[in-house]
């Protein structure tokens, strides 16, 4: 297909038992005018092998090899080979409606936009792969042209949506015009990173209530998990990246403050969790200091009175994260691990 409408960005490494379901929910679609752009990024497993065969059958399916690089590498390597008039980025162990291009083709005959988010499902499935309980998130239909209309209300929720990369469609001329791209390795943050800058450019973004895409929640033993020394310092990363877009959107300064400070906690807590519960050659007296040196961090500081918490655990964790108190935070942690 010489002019596809759009391009699917699909990169695969270590997928072998998810890509099957990946890729014929693409070839599913009830709109046929699409490329498929399968990014083998030097997987060790059969993704490469499984892929092929789809490219094979199928014309529109697009096999391409390379080094691995990571997941942005991957997705930049898919944006300067794509020809889709509109990009999207899918992850090869999801799956999406069949319904996902049509329902965007024809918002796009109507509004031509740059950015399109939709709604997605939080699917938990067993190791088994039986799924155990779907959660729907989604915004509300809303067309925003920045800068001369009321920006969206925020809240936790729409937060989310706008960080992933999975749930949006983007004009690939917009995204030529600004020559965005993925911050090659840069794990955890990198959706918010390119998603803030391109915020930041858009003029116009569709937000659509319907849930199109699949996103597999799947038990893996915490044994297997690995810690990320440098969680903290991404974290730091998306916390002022998402500032200049949220200005420009036109909140206000407490609101800002406010969601800055919710962002920071949730990724703080993410950043404990991972130091305590997944494997790491650390010692206990060095994951202490880590921790204050999280707790004691000017942005930690100049923010958590801003953070607004929901719930009675979360007013206590304000409060240990406020007077820095390292030492309770690990025994509670420690705590539940064993229970």
């Amino acid at each position: 297909m010489n002019n596809p409408f759009f391009s699917v960005i699909m990169p695969a490494y270590k997928v072998e038992q998810y890509i099957a379901k990946a890729v014929e929910s693409v070839l599913n679609q009830s709109f046929e005018n699409f490329e498929l752009l399968i990014i083998n990024d030097g997987s060790p497993d059969n993704s490469a092998a499984l892929a092929k065969d789809y490219s094979a059958l199928d014309s529109r399916v697009k096999l391409y090899n390379k080094e691995n690089g990571g997941l942005s590498d991957a997705r930049n390597f898919g944006i300067e080979h794509a020809k889709g008039s509109y990009l999207y980025f899918m992850d090869s162990d999801d799956w999406i409606e069949n319904d996902l291009l049509e329902s965007i083709y024809n918002k796009i005959q109507i509004n031509p936009v740059d950015i399109y988010v939709f709604g997605y499902f939080l699917d938990q499935e067993d190791q088994q792969g039986q799924l155990l309980k779907r959660h729907p998130t989604k915004p509300e239909d809303y067309k925003f042209d920045i800068g001369t209309e009321k920006a969206p209300k925020l809240n936790g929720d729409l937060m989310g949506l706008l960080g992933y990369a999975w749930n949006k469609i983007y004009s690939k001329i917009f995204i030529d015009y600004y020559k965005l791209r993925y911050d090659q390795g840069i794990s955890l943050v990198e959706d918010m990173l390119f998603n803030a800058r391109a915020y930041q450019k858009a003029n116009t973004v569709v937000m659509i209530e319907d849930c199109f895409y699949h996103y597999i929640s799947r038990e893996v033993p915490t044994l297997i998990k690995s810690y990320h020394k440098d969680s903290f310092e991404l974290i730091l990363s998306k916390h002022h990246a998402i500032k200049p877009f949220l200005v420009k959107w036109g909140y206000g300064k407490n609101k800002i403050k406010q969601t800055m400070a919710n962002n920071l906690v949730v990724g703080i807590q993410y950043c404990i969790n991972n130091l305590l519960y997944y494997k790491s050659e650390l010692s206990t007296a060095e994951k202490k200091k880590y921790i204050n040196e999280i707790l004691q961090h000017k942005e930690t500081k100049k923010y958590i009175d801003y953070y607004q918490p929901s719930t009675k655990s979360d007013q206590l964790y304000k409060k240990l994260i406020k007077y820095r108190l390292s030492s309770v935070i690990m025994y509670i942690k420690s705590w539940k691990k064993a229970a």
